[in-house]
């Protein structure tokens, strides 16, 4: 996030080669400090506890962040849409709520132990090029310490994080099933739905309810599941 200037200048010497845009300087903080605290601490030095926290002071003496305030980080932390980051006092320390690939075996989840405390509808969201391994295979953390599921689509009332924006398709899930099969399930702080999968280090595929389509405009698509699309009336019988 070091703050750079200039323009590129053209190979063969004439007018300075446009610039991309720049982007916001919050948005490049944010994505630092995802890859920090979520991937790339113990590579780069960073001490992190249990809880998944780092010391603020620390984090801002990488080169990385050379320049960047704390003040610029509470601001970040505070305006973050999806809630993505946690703040400490005393002394000052941050971490993500959710997204590791690091294993953090204290940070803070909720057990969700029974079916009634999962929410009503559980989604993933994934891309069309993922579907194939994923309908033989299920659902896997993919290098992350968890699956994440979110409780409704993108744009729903109350979904602020767990699930991609430029999602293809997204997956409905069976959590009384899975939970019955041994697949766990746990709320972050930010409110996202996390699995480490079950026994097999999955959500398997004979949990998934239905397959709605997202993306170019949302849709169903056919599959083996019997319950009906959200938000479409089952088909007459003739």
């Amino acid at each position: 996030v070091t703050r750079t200037g200039g323009g590129g200048a053209s190979p063969r010497g004439g007018r300075p080669a446009p610039s991309p845009p720049p982007q916001d300087q919050s948005v490049r903080l944010s994505k630092a400090l995802s890859y920090v605290l979520r991937h790339g601490a113990e590579a780069e030095g960073l001490p992190m506890g249990p809880d998944g926290y780092v010391p603020l002071e620390a984090l801002l003496r990488m080169p990385r962040f050379r320049g960047v305030s704390e003040l610029e980080v509470r601001h970040v932390v505070a305006a973050d849409p999806k809630g993505r980051f946690q703040l400490s006092p005393d002394p000052p320390r941050i971490r993500a709520n959710q997204g590791h690939s690091l294993h953090v075996p204290e940070l803070a989840l909720e057990p969700l132990l029974s079916a009634h405390a999962l929410p009503p509808t559980l989604v993933h969201g994934t891309r069309r090029r993922c579907w194939g391994r994923i309908r033989l295979e299920g659902l896997r953390p993919m290098g992350r310490t968890h699956i994440h599921v979110t409780t409704g689509l993108p744009g729903d009332p109350g979904v602020r994080s767990g699930i991609r924006p430029d999602s293809e398709l997204a997956i409905i899930i069976d959590g009384p099933r899975a939970l019955a099969e041994g697949v766990p399930f746990f709320r972050s702080a930010n409110g996202v739905i996390l699995s480490p999968g079950g026994p097999d280090g999955n959500i398997p595929p004979h949990c998934f309810l239905r397959l709605l389509q997202l993306r170019p405009h949302r849709d169903c698509r056919n599959r083996r599941w019997s319950s009906p699309c959200p938000g479409r009336r089952p088909p007459r019988h003739t």
